[in-house]
C-alpha cells in the first residue's frame, strides 16, 4: 500500500529545510524526509488487534511541526519517537479484520481510534497512569515488541493513519454511534485535547478565559467554554483578521488579531486591569476582583511570543495551560514569580470526570455528537485525496491565505465523506 512516511535522516533534513526557507513546498520534495511511498499492508499484531480501513485522517498541529520541521534536535520527546514511520493519529475508519480475541468487534464497525499505545495495546499490567486512566501519561512507551512509540504516527512498528488502513489494539477503538458523521468522528481527538485543557484551565462562573490561537484545538476550546460553562466571558486572540467571523459565530466576548504592545493595551481597556509600562520592555498587566483582568489563558499556540503575552496579560494569581508541542521558549519570566501564576501542561486526553462520573472523552465526544448537544460544523474547512499530500500541508499551514482551518486527508468519496452512509457493511482490503 502506499502511505505518508517520516524518515528522520540528517541529509534529507537538511535539503528540506534549506529549500524549503525558499519555497514551503519544497519541505515536501521527494528528496526530503516525507515520502509518499509503497510500505508493507499493516498484519495484526496479536490476537487482541484489529485492522481498520482508514476513512478520514486529520492533520495535527503535530503533523505541521514534524512535516515542516518547526522542532529542535534536544526535543525530550524524540525518546518516544521510532523512524521510519507512517505518520497521521486522528483516525476513523472501518474494521475490516479482528483477531480471535477481539470478539466485541466485527468487520463494517466504524469506529475512531485512540492513538495512545498503552498498557493495554501493549499487553502489560497497567502502570499508575494508565490505572488512573491518564493514558497519554503511560510510562512504557518504548517496551514490548511495539517498541519506541507513544502513539500512532511516532512509531516504526505501528502504522500511523496516512495510510489506507492501520492495525489498532481493541482497546483503542471507539464505536461511532449511528447517524454520526464519519468526518466529524474524527476530530474526537482534539476535542478531547481541548476539553482536557478547559478541565485543567478550571473555569469559574462570572471568569475571563482567554483562549490564544484559534485553530482546531481553540475552536474546540472556545465551543466547549461556550456549552458547558456559559457564565463564563470567552475572549480570543490570533493573528488572522479573517478568523473575526468565525469566533464570533462560536459566541466569543471578544475577538483580537493584534500582537504585542497593541494586544496588551487592547485587553487591559476591555477587562478593566492596571496597565503597567516598563521604561524599555512591553506593558503588562495588574488588578485582581470580580470581572477585572484576565483570570485564565489556554495557549494552543505555545511559542515564545505567546508564552510571554500570557504571562504580562493573565492577573496576578491566575492560571496559564499550556497545550500541544512547541519549541524551546526564549521568555521574560519576571510575571511568573511576581504575579504568582500557575503554568500547568496540558498533553493528549484520557478520562475525565465529567458529570459526576469518570469518562473517556473520545466515548463522551461521540455521544454527545448523537444527542446533538455538540457539533463540528464550520471546523473541517478542506479535505484531500492523500496523494495530494503537498497541497494539504501548505494549506494546513497557510491559514491566512487558504483561509483553512482543520485539513483532512479522505479516503472516501464524497457521499461517503459526508454523511458516513455506505461504510457500514463488512470491507477488506482488497476493496480499495
Amino acid at each position: 500500500m502506499k502511505a505518508l512516511t517520516f524518515d528522520y535522516n540528517l541529509a534529507r533534513c537538511a535539503l528540506a529545510k534549506l529549500a524549503g526557507m525558499v519555497h514551503a513546498p519544497w519541505y515536501l520534495a521527494a528528496w526530503g524526509p516525507v515520502r509518499y511511498r509503497e510500505v508493507p499492508e499493516p498484519k495484526l499484531l496479536g490476537d487482541d488487534w484489529v485492522i481498520v480501513q482508514t476513512h478520514h485522517t486529520g492533520i495535527c498541529g503535530s503533523d505541521l511541526r514534524q512535516v515542516f520541521l518547526d522542532g529542535s534536535m534536544d526535543n525530550p520527546l524524540t525518546a518516544l519517537i521510532s523512524f521510519p514511520h507512517v505518520m497521521g493519529h486522528e483516525v476513523v475508519g472501518t474494521i475490516c479484520e479482528t483477531g480471535r480475541a477481539a470478539t466485541e468487534w466485527r468487520p463494517g464497525d466504524r469506529v475512531i481510534a485512540y492513538p495512545w499505545l498503552t498498557c493495554d495495546a501493549r499487553s502489560l499490567p497497567r502502570c499508575p497512569a494508565c490505572e488512573a486512566g491518564h493514558y497519554q501519561c503511560c510510562q512504557f512507551t518504548t517496551d514490548t515488541h511495539l517498541g519506541v512509540g507513544m502513539h500512532l504516527g511516532v512509531s516504526a512498528q505501528v502504522s500511523g493513519g496516512f495510510a489506507p488502513w492501520l492495525a489498532v489494539h481493541k482497546s483503542m477503538c471507539f464505536r461511532v454511534p449511528e447517524g454520526v458523521r464519519l468526518d466529524h468522528a474524527a476530530m474526537a481527538d482534539p476535542f478531547a485535547v481541548a476539553l482536557r485543557a478547559v478541565h485543567r484551565a478550571e473555569p469559574a462562573p462570572g471568569q475571563t478565559v482567554l483562549v490564544i490561537g484559534c485553530g482546531t484545538l481553540g475552536t474546540w476550546a472556545m465551543k466547549i467554554l461556550r456549552t458547558y460553562y456559559p457564565l463564563v466571558r470567552v475572549l480570543a486572540v490570533d493573528t488572522h483578521m479573517h478568523l473575526g467571523e468565525h469566533v464570533r459565530r462560536l459566541g466569543v466576548d471578544a475577538y483580537y488579531y493584534q500582537r504585542g504592545r497593541e494586544l496588551i493595551e487592547a485587553i487591559a481597556q476591555d477587562t478593566r486591569a492596571l496597565l503597567r509600562r516598563p521604561r524599555w520592555a512591553q506593558p503588562w498587566l495588574l488588578g485582581s476582583g470580580a470581572g477585572v483582568g484576565v483570570d485564565t489563558i489556554i495557549d494552543t499556540v505555545g511559542t515564545s511570543a505567546t508564552i510571554e503575552a500570557g504571562l504580562r496579560i493573565i492577573k496576578p494569581m491566575g492560571r496559564i495551560v499550556h497545550v500541544g508541542l512547541a519549541r524551546r521558549a526564549n521568555v521574560e519570566w519576571t510575571p511568573l514569580y511576581f504575579k504568582e501564576i500557575t503554568l500547568v501542561g496540558c498533553n493528549g486526553c484520557g478520562m475525565e470526570h465529567i458529570e459526576g462520573k469518570a469518562q473517556h472523552a473520545f466515548a463522551y465526544y461521540l455521544d454527545e455528537l448523537q444527542r446533538g448537544r455538540l457539533d463540528a460544523d464550520g471546523i473541517i474547512t478542506h479535505q484531500f485525496a492523500l496523494a495530494d499530500y503537498r497541497k494539504a500541508f501548505v494549506t494546513a499551514r497557510d491559514k491566512g491565505r487558504f483561509r483553512s482551518l482543520k485539513v483532512m486527508f479522505s479516503y472516501q468519496s464524497p457521499t461517503q465523506s459526508g454523511n458516513g452512509q455506505g461504510t457500514d457493511r463488512p470491507t477488506s482490503r482488497g476493496a480499495l
